[in-house]
């Protein structure tokens, strides 16, 4: 540890100890006088300066900004990682900023010639006063980004020797993108490795198929970076002069006879998938269930398939069909609430006719029984036959009471046709409404069976054999920029 004015320091000479097997979770250091830049800086008060942004002070915001999202850290915190290995850095605002301006400060010094090693002396000697003057400090965090890959790494001329008092071995299996780099990194760290390789050829699921004279070449996997932001392959590409070609992303999806998918149409399955994954996370992640019991078949569970926490455990490709039928059961069940709806409104149409006719046939038996009572539509109102002499009481009031009688039934009609007509224009209505007949069709099929293709090319492996409970496993900072594509197996035959 050094003690004194940070202007005193040296730059220490080039550290050649083990790295890999120190830890990164270092002692309790001592305080240190990091100086004041200028005299602006020094008449701000205490509090000030432990506010203050310390990339405000320097001229290569964006470089630093830009290192730590390609190497996926956010530039402006401590990840929990970092502050489980440095816990004394997170106690003010000032050694936080201090500690992510040395630890950015790296990235970008790393990023900007990745066919070099970056040595800790580089380090210290491209570091500005007062940042390089506490060579612990600065020691431990090259150790943790070197130690986690985010530095240091895929094809690059080595400066340092690592050395081990006894020499281990360790055994890598498979020989694809990932093992081959794990096994360059692991030499790196000054380790013995063996490669073990199931197929007769190396480069994993990067394979291109040359299917004869005349006939151009397919890349069967591998072929496609999706995003370049934060892609540690990025940099593998610039280590090795792979020559690369922006993809168009926007990716249009053809069916079989060469017409083109219909946008709205292959959003929609898009979506349908996604609902599915984010069910089968919450199902999985929330309820913690991973397995199914099958009934025996005397059971009276119609359900053949009960999730449950215990009994026999299913897969990803399993979990998706599941919830696909579960959707084409539920499709069924609200058709035919559908139908039984749709029967009702035709029944209350029915019975609304019925109503209207006969309505309309008692009306007709008014008529003919005044009008055989000398009692027409022409008749005088009520007084006017109350006080003609020639009717007697009886049969006025009978008259009357058929009158009164077809009146209302008049008001009824009109009620029964109104009731009638809001039901046909309902039942109209509803009739348009009629559900799907199945939750997808063989065409939507199809289109699903593509994007779960896809899916299983993004996990690297088929659905049937992915894990439920670990498939999800993304990064917490996911790639970003533009798709692109070029010849990569030069990058394996130079990890080699």
């Amino acid at each position: 540890m050094s003690s004194g004015s940070p202007s005193s320091l040296s730059p220490p000479p080039e550290d050649k100890r083990n790295h890999v097997n120190g830890a990164v979770g270092r002692s309790r250091r001592q305080n240190v006088n990091y100086g004041i830049r200028n005299q602006y800086l020094a008449s701000l008060t205490e509090r000030e300066l432990n506010g203050l942004n310390v990339y405000r002070c320097e001229d290569d915001d964006l470089s630093i900004r830009t290192a730590a999202a390609q190497a996926r850290l956010p530039y402006d915190r401590m990840t929990l990682r970092e502050l489980e290995l440095f816990p004394e850095m997170a106690r003010s605002q000032h050694s936080v900023a201090l500690f992510l301006y040395i630890r950015n400060k790296t990235l970008a010094q790393w990023q900007f010639d990745p066919l070099l090693e970056l040595t800790l002396g580089a380090i210290l000697k491209e570091l500005p006063e007062p940042f390089n003057s506490d060579v612990e400090l600065v020691t431990s965090i090259h150790n943790y980004l070197e130690r986690y890959g985010y530095i240091n790494y895929g094809v690059f001329t080595r400066l340092s020797v690592r050395e081990f008092d006894k020499k281990l071995t360790i055994v890598v299996i498979g020989a694809g993108a990932a093992g081959l780099a794990a096994a360059r990194q692991l030499k790196f760290f000054g380790f013995d490795v063996i490669v073990l390789e199931a197929r007769p050829r190396l480069c994993g699921r990067v394979f291109t198929y040359h299917r004869g004279a005349g006939l151009p070449p397919i890349d069967l996997g591998g072929m496609i970076i999706k995003g370049i932001v934060g892609n540690p392959l990025i940099t593998l590409i610039r280590q090795t002069q792979c020559n690369i070609v922006e993809m168009n992303q926007k990716c249009p999806i053809y069916d079989r006879n060469g017409k083109l998918i219909d946008i709205q149409k292959n959003e929609m399955i898009l979506n349908s998938l996604n609902k599915i994954l984010n069910t089968i996370c919450y199902i999985v992640h929330e309820m913690g269930i991973t397995k199914i019991e099958e009934d025996s078949p005397n059971s009276q569970n119609n359900n053949k398939n009960v999730a449950k926490k215990g009994g026999r455990k299913i897969n990803l490709g399993e979990a998706i069909q599941l919830i696909l039928n579960q959707n084409e059961l539920r499709v069924k069940t609200r058709l035919m609430k559908y139908w039984q709806r749709f029967e009702q409104l035709c029944n209350k149409l029915k019975d609304a006719g019925e109503k209207t006719k006969a309505y309309r046939n008692a009306i007709d038996t008014c008529m003919d029984t005044l009008a055989q009572n000398g009692a027409f539509l022409e008749t005088p109102d009520a007084y006017d036959l109350t006080f003609n002499g020639s009717v007697s009481q009886d049969l006025l009031n009978r008259k009357l009471s058929l009158r009164s009688m077809r009146q209302c039934l008049k008001i009824a009609v009109n009620e029964a046709v109104q009731e009638r007509r809001e039901i046909e224009e309902m039942k109209n209505e509803y009739e348009k409404m009629e559900p799907s007949h199945v939750f997808m069709n063989d065409y939507d099929k199809r289109i699903l069976d593509f994007h779960l293709a896809n899916l299983e090319s993004s996990i690297g492996a088929p659905l049937r054999t992915v894990a439920l409970k670990d498939w999800d496993q993304d990064d917490l900072y996911g790639f970003d920029g533009s798709h692109i594509t070029g010849k990569f197996l030069i990058y394996f035959g130079n990890l080699l």
